[in-house]
């Protein structure tokens, strides 16, 4: 079902409301198809609070040198960060466009 979701989201790139990224905008039409408690993983969340604790008390999420931290949380790592830069983008825009529809209205009194 999230193939399906993903490439529809890519062949409606065209649309206002998507964003630039696929996967984001699939992520919020899962929400339309199922629960979240069905698509959250307690193991990815654990992971998340992790990369969160790690980037806010500027500490290593693993003991020793960065050749001793596995490959598998480097990866996470990168996906994790490219998620919430993309989500903070999200916002950012969203705000932007409140912004400026704001300022058209007062152009407009």
């Amino acid at each position: 079902m999230i193939e399906k979701l993903h490439k529809e989201a890519k062949e409606l790139k065209r649309d206002e409301f998507s964003t630039s990224d696929p996967a984001l905008d699939v992520f919020h039409q899962l929400l339309f198809f199922c629960c979240p408690n069905i698509i959250l993983d307690k193991k990815i969340q654990e992971d998340i609070s992790r990369y969160v604790y790690c980037e806010d008390t500027m500490t290593q999420p693993y003991p020793g040198t960065y050749g001793d931290v596995p490959a598998k949380w480097t990866s996470i790592h990168f996906t994790l960060k490219n998620s919430i830069q993309l989500r903070e983008n999200e916002f950012r825009k969203k705000y932007q466009r409140k912004m400026q529809s704001k300022k058209n209205n007062k152009v407009l009194m």
